[in-house]
């Protein structure tokens, strides 16, 4: 039996943006529509889950509330047996559906850093003639403490930014499968967005960092501090100020959990302590797989043993377009061909690749 399919996510927590695309799902406006309470209309689920409201804004000039969701353009084959059921067939597909979007999730988490939710998805299945043959649809109760209104410049060029990264599900998927350590780190970061209290994201941030590279468990302070900075690959001076952040981080985290004198931490050193554990896991991921690297010591060995004009020239080249605005990879492809032709081939540390 020949089926397709088409599957639309609630996006909370995400600024709009025109034109985007992920994994083949389009970025879409829906307009709130509150007369929908027809627990028959195929959109129930969305005005059901509570996950809507928390996800609706106004714009100036515009009538209405509005929220974002991801929709595919092209609807997507599925082959199963003749003799599937149709409940069997639905559960199938559900479960696979609910697969898809956690790990969509997840991978927008780590490429942006914010605390962005897909709670909601309905995927509508047609038959071989394209008309409609049943509809699934599951609710993610992990709710966004992000809305539109808590962007701001900065947020929005974030947003942007980083969501021009791309990362393959099976990469991911295969790291996290090979890597334990890397998947409880992904885990611990994931987790670090759900909590309302900054004490428990900022320890759940750190705890990533200690699954990473504390694996003696030998002075825990300095195991991670070195391996963590090392890992970014900058220069000295940069190496030695995010060392003494990242000490700074984890003396904080002790005296939040074991201090006596009420410390409270701030929003603040969790973002930074977030925009760390965030590069550190996807330069991490990048390496793994371009080494072909599963085993946590031999990561530490090659943070060890490598200096950056080392590394493999697609490793520094991930790096650099990283932390690169989109609007200057024109430019920047622009020097580094400049340079390879000229038989360098250092990037990160080349003052000619700005």
């Amino acid at each position: 039996m020949v089926l397709y399919y088409k599957t639309k996510i609630l996006i909370s927590g995400i600024f709009p943006m025109n034109n985007f695309e992920l994994d083949g799902f389009i970025e879409k406006t829906g307009l709130y529509d509150e007369n929908i309470v027809d627990a028959d209309n195929s959109d129930y689920i969305f005005y059901t889950s509570g996950h809507l409201l928390n996800s609706i804004y106004s714009c100036k000039g515009k009538v209405g509330n509005y929220y974002e969701y991801f929709e595919n353009e092209e609807l997507i084959k599925y082959e199963v047996d003749d003799k599937v059921s149709k409940s069997e067939i639905e559960n199938k597909i559900l479960d696979e559906q609910f697969k898809k979007v956690n790990l969509l999730q997840k991978k927008i988490r780590l490429l942006t850093g914010l605390g962005i939710t897909l709670p909601v998805f309905k995927t509508v299945i047609y038959n071989e003639n394209n008309d409609f043959y049943t509809y699934v649809g599951g609710v993610n109760w992990e709710i966004s403490r992000l809305t539109v209104r808590d962007y701001d410049e900065e947020m929005k060029n974030k947003l942007s930014q980083r969501l021009s990264l791309y990362i393959s599900d099976s990469t991911i998927s295969e790291l996290e499968n090979k890597n334990v350590r890397y998947k409880r780190a992904l885990n611990f970061y994931l987790k670090s967005f759900e909590s309302q209290d900054v004490g428990v994201r900022f320890t759940l941030l750190f705890s990533s960092l200690e699954s990473l590279f504390n694996i003696i468990g030998n002075n825990i302070t300095k195991e991670v501090s070195n391996y963590a900075s090392n890992i970014l690959f900058l220069n000295s001076r940069q190496r030695h100020s995010s060392k003494w952040k990242l000490t700074t981080y984890y003396e904080i985290r002790s005296r939040y959990i074991h201090g006596n004198d009420g410390y409270e931490l701030t929003t603040e050193q969790e973002n930074e302590l977030r925009d760390y554990v965030r590069e550190i896991l996807i330069i991490y991921w990048n390496i793994s797989m371009t080494y072909n690297i599963f085993e946590p010591q031999e990561m530490k060995n090659l943070i060890n043993n490598t200096q950056r004009d080392d590394l493999d020239i697609r490793v520094q080249l991930f790096i650099k377009y990283m932390r690169t605005s989109p609007k200057q990879y024109s430019k920047l492809y622009d020097q580094i061909c400049l340079e390879f032709l000229n038989k360098n081939y250092s990037i990160l540390s080349n003052k000619n690749i700005t």
